[in-house]
């Protein structure tokens, strides 16, 4: 058996290595929420090719970019980013994300939210 759902919420992770979740390669779930996460390093993501689900409330963000992560754009359904520090929908790249169903961003410092973020992605996603 191979590890589907990783649950590592409510700890102190502050700083997370680009490489850690690369032998993850059937995770469908990942939870980080709840802990005191500032950065996204790139490519963090890059092996979890089968990802459905992508849990960083209650963290620290301000900025987030999933465009890079070629493969795990196909498959990413969920991302839940509420209670962070994001200020505008610019600072959360979503454009390759055409199966996105559902997108989370209540709660942060939301001042300048544009439309046209939105018009590459699926027309089903609940926002």
């Amino acid at each position: 058996d191979t590890l589907n759902e990783l649950n590592l919420s409510h700890n102190l992770i502050e700083k997370l290595d680009s490489n850690v979740f690369e032998n993850l390669v059937e995770l469908k779930a990942l939870n980080l929420s709840s802990n005191h996460i500032k950065t996204i390093p790139d490519h963090l993501l890059t092996n979890l090719e089968r990802l459905k689900s992508l849990e960083l409330h209650f963290n620290e963000l301000n900025f987030i970019n999933l465009y890079y992560e070629n493969d795990l754009v196909k498959n990413l359904e969920k991302i839940d980013l509420s209670y962070n520090k994001f200020e505008t929908c610019q600072s959360i790249q979503l454009d390759m994300l055409k199966g996105l169903k559902s997108l989370d961003l209540r709660s942060n410092k939301i001042v300048d939210f544009d439309k046209s973020i939105f018009q590459l992605i699926n027309q089903d996603l609940h926002v």
